[in-house]
């Protein structure tokens, strides 16, 4: 493999949450498509710099409130005269800029409605960046619902949705499969009402109920989350968004394969459920995230205060339960 080349790019927001793309110049490599601005780290510079520097010379703005959004390594196989490289993207988002964004290069820009990027073609080290900017730092996976009377379920889970969760998985491993399919209808109501995406983990024989109706077995518009044994069974059943658990590197690379939403992977720190799993720490973390094409959550006794470290490492943000259970 070559050495990777250090780019930055930015997905910057404005105040009505679009986002703003460039298209590339015809005469270069992925010519016509569409990117999130940005460029080459140039030697002595650290990332931040460097996408400041983008910024001012193609767009003529100057960061204010940055973070870190995702990193992606992808290899671009030899095409005609453009030769073999692999690119290391290092992605931010811009949240606040001064200035007024044009094309100071020449090429086109152009504000995009965030549900609308699926609309652009992008060059494919792109893709996992679209993806991510999409998705929310936060995922809520809730407690067995067995072990709640239905009314004070629901009044946690409506708590939490109002202090911000950015997505809920309703997760269960002792409801019946008709208990089960009644909560997920009031679950996915009520998270329709804050607009918040809802995926459903069920115990393993209601999934396989699932899975066999196809979409018909899921709420419209819900996704389904797998663990990963059922990853492994997986075999591509689902139409809609699916995500699955992850606990070692050819588990992120099997839910690459099977073309999953996002991946959370556990546990980064030790756990009161699972007192005797080794945690990964985020080193090891990292190691196994940064190769991956699928944006991963971190989990493991992590809450909001992490998500700026999960980005830093390379995951799109953190998931738990107690940290967002309220």
């Amino acid at each position: 493999m070559t050495t990777p080349v250090h780019v930055v790019a930015a997905v910057i927001r404005g105040r009505d949450g679009r986002i703003l793309l460039a298209q590339r110049p015809a005469h270069l490599h992925q010519g016509g498509k569409w990117e999130f601005p940005g460029g080459k780290v140039e030697a002595g510079e650290g990332a931040e710099q460097a996408l400041a520097r983008e910024l001012r010379e193609e767009l003529g703005i100057t960061p204010v409130v940055t973070r870190p959004l995702i990193q992606v390594q992808h290899r671009y196989p030899q095409e005609g005269a453009h030769p073999e490289k692999t690119v290391f993207l290092d992605v931010w988002e811009v949240v606040a800029f001064s200035g007024q964004p044009s094309g100071r290069e020449r090429q086109r820009v152009e504000w995009v409605a965030q549900d609308a990027l699926e609309d652009y073609e992008f060059p494919p080290a792109n893709q996992p960046i679209v993806v991510a900017a999409q998705l929310p730092s936060t995922i809520l996976i809730t407690p067995e619902p067995a072990e709640f009377p239905a009314e004070s379920f629901y009044s946690h889970l409506d708590a939490s949705l109002e202090a911000g969760v950015g997505w809920v998985i309703l997760r269960s491993n002792k409801l019946s499969a008709q208990d089960f399919t009644e909560l997920a209808a009031g679950v996915a109501e009520l998270c329709a009402e804050f607009e918040v995406p809802l995926s459903l983990n069920p115990p393993p024989e209601v999934l396989k109920q699932m899975l066999k109706k196809g979409d018909a077995g899921l709420p419209e518009g819900v996704g389904l989350h797998l663990s990963e044994a059922a990853l492994r069974e997986y075999q591509d059943e689902y139409d809609g968004c699916v995500s699955a658990s992850c606990h070692s590197p050819e588990a992120l690379r099997l839910a690459e394969e099977r073309n999953v939403t996002f991946a959370l992977l556990s546990p980064i720190q030790a756990t009161a459920s699972h007192p005797d799993v080794e945690p990964l720490g985020w080193v090891r973390a990292s190691e196994w995230i940064k190769p991956s094409k699928v944006p991963i959550y971190a989990l493991g006794s992590l809450g909001n205060a992490d998500v700026i470290v999960a980005r830093k490492n390379g995951a799109q943000g953190v998931a738990g339960i107690r940290a967002f259970w309220k």
